[in-house]
C-alpha cells in the first residue's frame, strides 16, 4: 500500500510566531485627541468625544456597530495612518455602558468609508445591570471580525458583512483592567493577540488579508447597537508599538515548489515585509521576478522564470525579521520541484478566464505553495468559497491523481475560517471522482461530484475535529459520519486541536482516521466508495 505524508497548512502557517513572547513598551501619543467620525451618509453623525487623560484617552460613542447594522460602520475612531507591517497593543482600562451590544478595541480599516474592508478586535463589556436571575447583562466576550469584502453589504443574503474568526472569549468583565489586546501585520498576514499583562500574549487568530493597500487606517474606537439611545465609553492606556527584538537573525528552514513558477520558503520567524523584495533573493537557473511575505509572515513566495531543473538553490541577502535583526549574508536553502500536484478552485464564476467578478463563489482566487520538499511536503493552502455540502462545491483543491491503493496523512498545523462560512470553515483530505461533472462544468450542478472526505472544521466548531462525508451519486446530497470532537479549548487560541488525519483506500474499501499524534489512530467510518470506472482518482 503506498503511504505517504503530507502537512497541508490551511490559510494560517506554524505556531512559531510572536505569541508568548514578551513585548518591549513604546508609547505612541496621537498628535491630536481630534474625533474622528466614520460617517454613515442616510444617518446623522453619533455623539462621539474623546478625552485624552494620563497615560491614554477616553471614547465615547452611541454609533452603530455594522454587525448589526447593514448600512456599514458608525463608530468614534481614534487612528494613525500606518504604511506597511505595524504591531500595535493596547490596555483597556475600564468599559461603561448601558448597551448589551456595546463595543470597544482595535480597528484597522482600509477608508474611513462607513463600508470598508476592516480587521478588528471587538471587546463587549457588561451594562452594570442584572437580569432577573441575578446574572450580569452584556455580552462580555472579546472576538476578531473582519469584513473581507464590502460589496456584501448591498446583497440579499449577506447583509451584515462580517465574519467572526474562531470563537469568542468570554470574562471581559472579571479580567478589566488587566485586559491587553494587539493587532499585528506582516505583509497580508494579520495576528490578533490577548494578554492579562501586556507581554506574554496568547493568539486568539489569524488571517490571510488579500487585496488590502499598504496604507490602512489603524486605531481605536467605541460604538454601540443603536444611534438613539446608548453610549459606550471605554478607557483605553498604553497605546504602543509592540514590535519584539530577539536580537537574533531569521534563519530559512526550507523551501520547495510545485511548478517551477513559484518558489516557497519557510522561516523560523516572521519576517519585515519591506525586505521581501527580488534583489534580496538569487535562485540557480532561474530570475527572480518578484517576492512577496506568505502566511503568518514567516514565508516567502517568489515568482521565478526559467527554472528547469529539479534541484535548486536560493541565496538570500538583506532580509530582516520584524524586530529588524538581519539574515547572514549569502545565506542559502536548497529544495526540489515536487511533481504531479494541481491546485484549482472548485465553483462557479462569471468569467473563469478573468477572475474575481461579483458573483464568483469562491469569490476569492485561491493558491498554494510548497515551502518544504521530498514526500513530507509542507503546502500552505488559501481558499475560499461558501461551503463544500448538498448545494454543491465551492472551495480551493490541491490533488493528485491516484491509482490503486493509497494511504495518505496530512497534519492541519492551522487554520482560520473561510468568508461567510465563519465557524463552517473546514479543510482536509479529499477524494474527488472529478473536478466536474460531465459537460456542467462552471455549474452548481457540475460541482456535485462524487466524492470522500475526512474533513476538521474551524475555531468555531471545536467540537468537529474530524468527520467523515461522502457524495455517493453526481447531483446527490451528501452523507456523513459520527462526528469525532472535543470540548478542550486550545490555550494558545488557534493551534494544536485537528491534528492528523488520514485516509487509507484499499481495493475500493475507505477507512478514515483521526490522531493527536499520528501513531494511534481512531478510526472514523469504513466506507466502500464509488469510485470511477477507470481511470486515477483525485485526492
Amino acid at each position: 500500500m503506498k503511504h505517504k505524508k503530507l502537512n497541508y497548512l490551511f490559510a494560517v502557517i506554524f505556531a512559531c510566531g510572536l505569541a508568548g513572547q514578551s513585548a518591549h513598551a513604546q508609547p505612541i501619543a496621537f498628535e491630536s485627541l481630534t474625533t474622528e467620525l466614520i460617517k454613515r451618509a442616510d444617518m446623522d453623525l453619533p455623539d462621539g468625544s474623546t478625552q485624552q487623560i494620563d497615560g491614554g484617552w477616553l471614547i465615547s460613542s452611541s454609533g452603530t456597530d455594522a454587525t448589526y447594522d447593514p448600512f456599514g460602520d458608525h463608530a468614534t475612531f481614534l487612528y494613525e495612518e500606518i504604511t506597511g507591517d505595524f504591531d500595535r497593543a493596547v490596555q483597556i482600562v475600564s468599559f461603561d455602558t448601558l448597551d448589551p451590544d456595546g463595543r470597544g478595541g482595535i480597528m484597522v480599516r482600509e477608508s474611513l468609508d462607513s463600508i470598508s474592508r476592516v480587521a478588528k478586535i471587538a471587546v463587549s463589556g457588561l451594562t452594570g445591570a442584572e437580569d432577573e436571575s441575578g446574572v450580569p447583562i452584556g455580552r462580555d466576550r472579546i472576538e476578531v471580525m473582519v469584513r473581507r469584502d464590502p460589496r456584501n453589504l448591498d446583497e440579499v443574503d449577506a447583509p451584515l458583512g462580517y465574519s467572526r474568526l474562531g470563537r469568542a472569549y468570554p470574562g471581559v468583565g472579571e479580567a478589566i483592567p488587566n485586559l491587553w489586546i494587539r493587532v499585528a501585520r506582516h505583509g497580508n498576514h494579520f495576528n490578533y493577540y490577548l494578554s492579562e499583562n501586556g507581554s506574554s500574549w496568547k493568539l486568539i487568530g489569524e488571517d490571510y488579508f488579500i487585496g488590502l493597500p499598504a496604507k490602512l487606517f489603524v486605531g481605536t474606537y467605541a460604538t454601540t447597537t443603536t444611534l438613539e439611545s446608548n453610549v459606550a465609553t471605554v478607557e483605553f492606556a498604553g497605546y504602543r508599538n509592540s514590535a519584539v527584538s530577539d536580537g537574533v537573525g531569521p534563519v530559512a528552514v526550507s523551501a520547495g515548489t510545485l511548478d517551477k513558477k513559484v518558489i516557497g520558503i519557510l522561516f523560523n520567524e516572521a519576517l519585515a515585509s519591506a525586505s521581501v523584495v527580488p534583489g534580496n533573493f538569487a535562485v540557480t537557473g532561474a530570475t527572480v521576478a518578484g517576492a512577496r511575505l506568505g502566511l503568518g509572515g514567516e514565508s516567502v513566495y517568489l515568482d521565478v522564470t526559467g527554472l528547469t531543473a529539479d534541484a535548486f538553490t536560493v541565496t538570500i541577502n538583506g532580509v530582516t525579521d520584524a524586530g529588524g535583526n538581519a539574515i547572514s549574508s549569502n545565506f542559502n536553502v536548497s529544495g526540489t520541484a515536487t511533481a504531479g500536484w494541481s491546485a484549482v478552485d472548485i465553483g462557479v464564476f462569471n468569467e473563469p478566464e478573468n477572475r474575481p467578478q461579483d458573483g464568483d463563489d469562491p469569490a476569492i482566487i485561491g493558491q498554494t505553495v510548497a515551502v518544504s520538499s521530498g514526500d513530507h511536503l509542507t503546502l500552505e493552502i488559501v481558499g475560499g468559497g461558501s461551503n463544500i455540502w448538498n448545494p454543491g462545491d465551492f472551495g480551493h483543491f490541491v490533488h493528485k491523481e491516484q491509482t490503486g491503493d493509497f494511504d495518505i496523512q496530512v497534519k492541519v498545523e492551522r487554520f482560520s475560517n473561510s468568508y461567510k462560512t465563519s465557524t463552517f470553515g473546514h479543510s482536509g483530505l479529499w477524494i474527488r471522482n472529478s473536478l466536474y461533472n460531465e459537460d456542467q462544468e462552471n455549474t452548481p450542478e457540475g460541482t456535485a461530484v462524487v466524492n470522500y472526505g475526512n474533513l476538521t472544521y474551524g475555531e468555531g466548531n471545536v467540537e468537529r475535529t474530524a468527520l467523515a462525508i461522502w457524495r455517493d451519486e453526481a447531483g446527490g446530497g451528501y452523507g456523513n459520519g459520527d462526528v469525532i470532537g472535543t470540548s478542550t479549548a486550545d490555550d494558545n487560541g488557534v493551534t494544536g486541536r485537528w491534528g492528523h488525519l488520514r485516509v487509507a483506500n484499499a481495493k475500493g474499501d475507505f477507512v478514515e482516521g483521526s490522531s493527536s499524534s499520528a501513531s494511534r489512530w481512531l478510526r472514523l467510518n469504513g466506507r466502500q466508495y464509488p469510485r470511477p470506472p477507470c481511470g486515477p482518482m483525485m485526492v
